[in-house]
């Protein structure tokens, strides 16, 4: 076989890496694009990309220059690596280099040496959720003037549900994809909410404000039943007058944690829908207490003036659920922007516990102090633990747009968690009162639909 002087300064030229005009002695051209650096080979070492050695496949090296054609010239040494991340680009910071204005790569990198395309991710959020209003607590009362009988409603019952502030609590988010093209993953959250728990004084007869107050209950003694006051302020003229305070204490608080597998259902670069499933766990606690403390000064009623009477209600509620929930989780991304939405129904065992408790304090002066173990609604009849099992579910709908700025995302959304036929402490109260005789109906389970929603503030790394 002849080789002419053309031919052999090819072969000379694809081995040392030159361009062919300069081998042959032609002019060298300055637009032409030369081989990267020595043998074809020797390629992928010398390049300063440092991901250059994790070239999996011929596909991924562009194997002549689109403008020279020349047969050892290469692209710019970005090569486009499947799940590669790169610096700069249409989608913004840390986002694929193959990606559209809209859209994110699907796949994700496993291999060492490559930046991580989001096989993992963390978020962390503040939540400030409101809760439905509690009515089923006594209605405390007040009056038009400091010996009219109280009438008007200040605090609980219907009209002034209690537990309509702000619960503040934190969620935190953890998943990892368990292959590259995101097919299947894994997915915890914890979150939970703690309210204050403080006991406020919402009655009490001051030099401002000197009208009667009292507590409302349904007298069962009288005859026929109906409706009565506790008194805690009242004066009689030309007897003297009684003064007290009506103090009453709220508290909730919810632990919830869940475990689940995603799995794509429908997807590609800009968007996805995932098939949610796994176990759940959730725990709401709640307690109302009541206390009432009623200093004697009339005249003649048949109590030793200046006998002071404390009396405390409290009752208090568990709810611990267990059980397997199944839900839809969706994500849609543009440029910089991530919309997500989720919604799940968990179902199985609800544990609930009841406990009604009081204590009744009567000091009199130059007499002594006695002490019962029961209060104005926490009667012999009903204190006590009593529990129950019983089947229900949880439904949980979300959604949250996020903003990327370099590799994190700043997030805000919102979150609605129903509770049905959740036992909650305020609902434990019988009204129904014998002031004299000191005995109520047996306890009950009384069950409401109580649900919470508010505004989630987050934070997500993707690694």
């Amino acid at each position: 076989m002849k080789i002419n002087r053309k031919t052999l300064s090819l072969i000379i030229a694809s081995l040392c890496g030159t361009s062919a005009s300069a081998l042959v002695g032609q002019e060298f051209d300055p637009s032409t694009q030369a081989a990267s650096s020595g043998r074809i080979g020797d390629t992928a070492s010398s390049s300063s990309d440092p991901r250059v050695g994790n070239i999996r496949s011929v596909d991924d090296v562009v194997p002549f220059s689109q403008e020279t054609m020349h047969p050892v010239s290469f692209h710019s040494p970005v090569f486009h690596v499947p799940g590669s991340m790169e610096s700069t680009g249409s989608c913004g910071d840390s986002q694929s280099s193959s990606c559209s204005p809209c859209g994110t790569a699907s796949v994700c990198n496993f291999d060492s040496g490559l930046t991580s395309s989001g096989c993992g991710w963390v978020e962390t959020d503040a939540i400030l959720w409101w809760g439905k209003g509690i009515t089923g607590t006594p209605t405390i009362l007040r009056g038009t003037s400091p010996n009219a009988l109280p009438s008007i409603p200040i605090a609980g019952g219907e009209d002034n549900p209690l537990g309509t502030n702000m619960f503040a609590g934190m969620r935190v988010t953890a998943g990892k994809w368990l292959d590259s093209d995101k097919n299947y993953g894994l997915m915890g959250r914890v979150f939970g909410l703690l309210s204050d728990g403080g006991t406020t004084t919402v009655a009490a007869a001051t030099a401002g404000n000197p009208n009667s107050t009292g507590i409302g209950y349904f007298d069962t003694f009288i005859a026929p039943p109906g409706p009565a006051v506790y008194l805690t302020n009242i004066a009689v003229p030309g007897f003297g007058a009684n003064t007290g305070t009506v103090s009453v204490a709220n508290d909730l608080d919810l632990v919830a944690a869940d475990a689940s597998i995603r799995t794509l259902l429908i997807g590609d670069t800009k968007g996805r829908v995932d098939l949610v499933s796994g176990y759940s766990f959730l725990r709401l606690d709640s307690a109302y207490g009541l206390t009432s403390v009623v200093t004697n000064g009339i005249t003649g009623d048949g109590t030793v003036d200046g006998t002071v009477t404390t009396i405390t209600d409290s009752f208090r509620t568990k709810n611990t659920f267990h059980g397997g929930h199944l839900g839809l989780m969706n994500e849609l991304s543009c440029g910089r922007f991530t919309f997500s939405m989720l919604g799940k129904v968990a179902l199985g065992n609800m544990n609930q516990t009841a406990i009604a408790s009081g204590s009744r304090r009567i000091v009199t002066p130059n007499v002594g102090t006695t002490t019962s173990n029961f209060g104005f609604f926490a009667q012999p009849g009903n204190i006590g633990t009593t529990s129950r099992d019983q089947f229900t579910f949880v439904p949980e709908a979300g959604a949250k747009v996020k903003y990327q700025l370099g590799r994190g995302q700043f997030g805000v959304g919102y979150t609605l968690l129903v509770l049905p036929n959740i036992a909650m402490a305020a609902d434990q109260i019988n009204h129904n009162v014998d002031p004299i005789v000191g005995t109520t109906t047996p306890a009950r389970f009384a069950t409401d639909t109580f649900f919470l929603h508010g505004l989630d503030l987050g934070y997500t790394l993707k690694f």
